[in-house]
Order: C-alpha cells, then structure tokens, then sequence
C-alpha cells in the first residue's frame, strides 16, 4: 500500500495513506466468504493487482513492540482525526521500499472517546481458519493480540492517550506510488 512516511521513532512508525494512491492484493481465484467478501483461500498465483481502496484518508501508527497498528481517519477540511480501527497484523519487517507485514483478519474497532470496544471480522477470522488460510497458532495469537490492543484501549495506553496532531498529515497534491521492485522480497 503506498504511502506517505510521517515519522519513523524509536518506537513507532507512522505513515499517511492517501486516498488517491493505488494498494495492491495478491491475484488468485477468489471465493465468497463471510457477507460476501472475496477471499483468496490458498490459490495465491504468485501475482498482484490493484485493491480496491477500503478506506479515505488516515494515518496509520504502527508500534514496534505490538502487532498492531492503529488506523485513524482523517478529515482534512476540520483537519482532525475520527474513530479508532486496531489492525492486527504479523510484526512489521522493513524491507528496501518500506515495510512487509501480513494482515490477521480480526480486528477491534473502539469508539470515538474509547470508551467502548469490540472484534470486528470475527466471521471472515473463523473462515480463513477453517478454510486453512491461517492455523491455528496463527490464530490464537491473533487473539491474544486482539486482547492485548483491547486491554491497552481499556488503559489508555500510548498511543491512545497521545496527542495525535504531532501525526497530522500535510495536504499533498500527489498519491504517492508503489516503488520499482515493492513486491520483490530482500535477500
């Protein structure tokens, strides 16, 4: 997913998805799974395509000792952010034109003022389990992921207690692109 990189510190990584910009999915024969979405159960091609784009604008934080990142959208005529989409995903790798990681289906979406929570994607997350796309290993850390971002939501933990408008994307008259060689993985 092309992006644009708004702060890489020691403990977090933040980047600025643009609505305009083109993500890519891996190619295969795709099934319908839970309410309809196309799911790819082990008939990856080895090729990519153009994703569609799943959300507007936000700001993706990723933190370096979780395996989640957390995804605000941004409105840039009040410029602020709204809602809280935890992502949970296998740890981020850089690689030479930025980072790899893998998405885990399940998700926790909060509130507004965090003051309430919930798994999202609990019907796709099954499926792809009994479907062989994730084992069981995979699964079971995914929700202990899943428990541990609800648990860090319930705390207010960093960054749910940050100020965010230190990652407050500039407005850019451009969408960035996927590099030459993005889907090449480093030795």
């Amino acid at each position: 997913m092309p992006a644009i990189m708004l702060s890489d510190a020691g403990d977090s990584i933040a980047i600025h998805h643009v609505p305009r910009s083109v993500p890519k999915r891996r190619s295969g024969s795709r099934v319908r799974g839970p309410r309809g979405n196309r799911m790819l159960p082990n008939a990856w091609d080895g090729s990519y395509e153009d994703a569609p784009a799943f959300m507007g604008e936000n700001v993706r934080v990723h933190l370096k000792d979780r395996q989640y990142s957390i995804l605000r959208n941004w409105n840039p005529v009040e410029r602020q952010f709204r809602g809280w989409y935890i992502n949970l995903e296998l740890p981020w790798k850089s690689s030479h034109c930025g980072y790899d990681s893998a998405d885990l289906i399940l998700d926790v979406v909060a509130s507004d003022d965090l003051r309430s929570w919930r798994l999202k994607d609990e019907d796709e997350f099954r499926w792809a389990g009994d479907a062989g796309i994730l084992d069981s290993s995979t699964m079971r850390f995914a929700e202990r992921q899943a428990r541990l971002a609800m648990d860090d939501i319930a705390h207010l933990r960093w960054p749910f207690s940050a100020d965010w408008s230190r990652w407050a994307p500039r407005a850019v008259s451009f969408a960035p692109r996927l590099p030459t060689g993005w889907d090449q993985l480093d030795g």
